[in-house]
């Protein structure tokens, strides 16, 4: 092998690995990238769906509602509304989620469930109009906040695996 072979093979074997270097650096710094934005991601939702569990299993509760329920008719109709304006605001943030979330099955969920927090809020109303332990307006506002409790449920789930990833 002469002088002039050596130096041609040393420079393309410093070629390849410098090209292999910089591809290996640039697929790790994107996979940091992406990781990163995902758990950011992650906090965001956290930040959006704890709240909203605190209204359904708190605050809405049809079983809750039945044994706090004001007694006075103006204490029943002012709780409600305040309730009716949590809801709204936790309705804001779901469609903000539904229509912006980097994942689809996120964003499709994401819609249903605020479909059913809607539900849940409203027929929390008929739990305080009504408090009694039985009835159709009080079995289905139970079903209704069952409902809102799962898809929060899968939600969250959907939620923390694109985080993980």
């Amino acid at each position: 092998m002469t002088d002039t072979s050596t130096a041609a093979l040393v420079a393309a074997s410093g070629g390849v690995g410098a090209f292999l270097g910089a591809s290996l650096t640039t697929y790790f710094n994107i996979r940091t990238q992406d990781r990163t934005h995902r758990r950011e991601q992650l906090l965001r939702d956290a930040e959006v769906l704890g709240p909203i569990r605190e209204y359904l299993e708190i605050l809405i509760n049809p079983e809750r509602l039945a044994v706090n329920a004001p007694a006075d008719d103006q204490e029943a109709k002012a709780f409600y509304e305040r309730l009716i304006s949590r809801r709204d605001l936790h309705l804001a943030a779901m469609n903000v989620m539904a229509s912006g979330h980097p994942d689809a099955n996120v964003r499709a969920v994401a819609k249903e469930f605020a479909n059913e927090l809607f539900n849940a809020g409203h027929s929390a109303g008929w739990v305080l109009r009504d408090p009694l332990p039985v009835g159709r307006l009080r079995d289905a506002a139970i079903q209704d906040h069952q409902n809102a409790l799962e898809l929060l449920d899968e939600l969250h789930h959907l939620s923390t695996a694109y985080g993980d990833k």
